[in-house]
């Protein structure tokens, strides 16, 4: 295997759109495989047709990757058939890489209907979905389930709806967890994006004996460039999702006194999300207007500048986030970053060092530690963000995240192959 591997990507959005974290994370991902020598192509949602991006083969088929129906089962059958017409790309591959949960379910039903692929089928697994009737696995009052089953009528998703419409949602995770279990349990090999996030999944199914690999995810050159901005006095960013499982509404809670103690800081929200209006109105009415700006979302390849005027980054979630690409990208550009003490950031901040961790869905400990990072003095401050910036530098370039999947592809190929073999 001296040469390049013939690796294929299936994912429902390429380029990335700033749908979230996964689209950017495969699109660098396959950038960095290219580099390194391998013949990269990706399967992705569109119009019919072929097209090239970035040096890189893009097949587009009317699979519904985008999709969320009520019946898993039937609509990954439907994907199956849509993957099929691209059947002598994916019975070439070395390897065969899903990169989200929907691309899982339509591989492993096309290996079934078709008899496909003599290669390997991998995931990166970036979410909860493989357990979860949602992707995010937590209830409405911000717990950690205790089990999938309890996951489907607790959830936060059930409970942001209401009549006939909850009932359809609940009938929808009650029926496709399982289904998404047993095709997950299918796959010939896993990434995960966090150390929590693994164990969380763990403790949710049956023991895999497939290889598996934590990974993290890469991030962008341009991030990690040394043209370091020191931001503006006080700014305070928060990038992602607009709505309660990320944290932003503990986020303006705990701004109420921020704002009293720093009444010349200033938040900016950027994001889309459901909860977006109702914050809006939280803001308005507890007369935060002029210290609180939330606008919509911005494209993944400009969003860098609003990174580069902040001081302080905020990433609130109360969710076991998988990775956190707002925590990594503020590290990166060398800013102060505060983020709640579970999941995938509180494996990056070493705290005190390379940034702040508070607890978990307390707003006093977040305004706590909000005041700490606006307090602190330039030396303090500039020390904590190189070191945050040297960390993204050594883990997260894609040159280094593309080498540790390489080393995972052979892996399991030569599982795939002596399995085979038995």
């Amino acid at each position: 295997m001296g040469k390049g591997l013939k690796v294929v990507l299936v994912t429902a959005y390429f380029p990335p759109e700033t749908k979230g974290g996964a689209e950017i994370s495969t699109y660098l991902l396959a950038r960095g495989l290219h580099e390194k020598g391998n013949e990269v192509s990706v399967i992705t949602e569109g119009q019919v047709g072929t097209e090239e991006f970035d040096g890189l083969k893009v097949y587009k088929v009317a699979a519904g990757l985008r999709d969320k129906p009520l019946d898993e089962k039937r609509k990954s059958r439907a994907i199956a058939r849509a993957l099929n017409s691209q059947k002598d790309l994916l019975e070439a591959a070395d390897i065969v890489h899903a990169n989200d949960f929907r691309s899982v379910l339509g591989l492993m039903e096309w290996r079934r209907m078709f008899q496909g692929s003599g290669a390997p089928i991998i995931a990166t697994i970036r979410d909860y979905a493989v357990c979860s009737g949602s992707t995010n696995f937590i209830t409405a009052s911000g717990d950690l389930p205790a089990d999938s089953i309890q996951d489907a009528y607790l959830s936060h998703r059930i409970a942001e709806v209401n009549g006939p419409r909850r009932w359809a949602r609940l009938w929808q995770y009650r029926m496709n967890i399982n289904y998404r279990k047993s095709k997950f349990s299918e796959l010939d090999g896993e990434v995960y994006i966090s150390r929590q996030q693994m164990e969380i999944i763990s403790q949710q199914r049956e023991e895999s004996h497939v290889p598996r690999k934590v990974i993290y995810n890469p991030i962008a050159d341009n991030f990690l460039s040394n043209n370091i901005s020191d931001g503006y006095t006080g700014k305070v960013l928060y990038v992602g999702t607009v709505e309660n499982y990320k944290g932003v509404g503990l986020l303006l809670e705990s701004w109420r006194q921020v704002a009293k103690m720093a009444p010349q800081a200033t938040l900016k929200i950027v994001g889309e999300g459901t909860n977006r209006q109702e914050y809006e109105t939280v803001v308005g009415r507890a007369g935060m207007q002029y210290s609180v700006q939330i606008v919509g979302k911005i494209a993944w390849d400009q969003i860098i500048r609003e990174y580069d005027q902040a001081r302080i980054v905020v990433a609130p979630h109360l969710w076991y986030e998988p990775f956190g690409r707002t925590v990594a990208e503020g590290m990166a550009r060398g800013k102060v970053v505060v983020a709640a003490n579970v999941g995938g950031p509180s494996e990056m901040i070493r705290p005190g060092e390379t940034g702040l961790l508070f607890e978990r869905r307390s707003a006093k400990a977040l305004s706590h530690v909000l005041m700490r990072a606006l307090q602190m003095n330039d030396l303090e401050r500039q020390k904590m963000g190189k070191l945050g910036c040297e960390w993204t530098k050594i883990n997260l370039n894609k040159n280094n995240i593309a080498s540790l999947y390489e080393d995972f592809y052979k892996e399991v190929i030569t599982t795939y192959a002596n399995k085979g073999k038995n």
